[in-house]
């Protein structure tokens, strides 16, 4: 099915939704292959864009929802949890420039038990909170020392 905006819909049907297992493309080269229950995403899916950008894991009720991969052309790669679009539960992050964490995240948001890597090789695990270093952590510098102690929205 072609619709107005000149995207096209390629797949199932059931009582005139998306269904089954299909495939649309925008004109701007946008791509979504994967699984529809009721006209929504839903089960294993896969996005990509004309960038080289490219996203492949799980849908619920049209959004990111359970385990994927993100991987961009700039170099970032997240894999891992998510909750209705948004980062939640385990995963890792890693940037073009270095830092990286592993650990929870709520929301979209580093928050619970997890660990920074930076450019410069220091290295912090502990706790965080809204996406910064709050509670009993531990930094080790790039020499080997190592300080412990508590951080407040750091």
């Amino acid at each position: 099915m072609t619709y107005l905006n000149g995207s096209i819909y390629e797949g199932g049907w059931v009582r005139g939704k998306k269904s089954g297992e299909g495939k649309e493309t925008w004109p701007s080269g946008y791509i979504y292959e994967g699984f529809y229950d009721k006209g929504m995403r839903n089960g294993k899916g896969k996005e990509s864009w004309a960038d080289g950008n490219v996203y492949e894991g799980m849908y619920k009720d049209g959004q990111r929802h359970g385990f994927g991969t993100e991987i961009r052309t700039d170099g970032y790669t997240f894999e891992g949890m998510q909750k209705q679009g948004k980062r939640h539960g385990e995963g890792k992050s890693s940037h073009p420039d270095g830092n990286s964490y592993s650990g929870i995240w709520v929301e979209g948001k580093r928050h619970g038990h997890g660990k920074a890597t930076y450019p410069n090789g220091k290295i912090y695990e502990g706790n965080w909170s809204n996406d910064k270093r709050d509670g009993k952590g531990k930094v080790t510098y790039p020499n080997g020392k190592t300080y412990e102690g508590m951080w407040v929205a750091d």
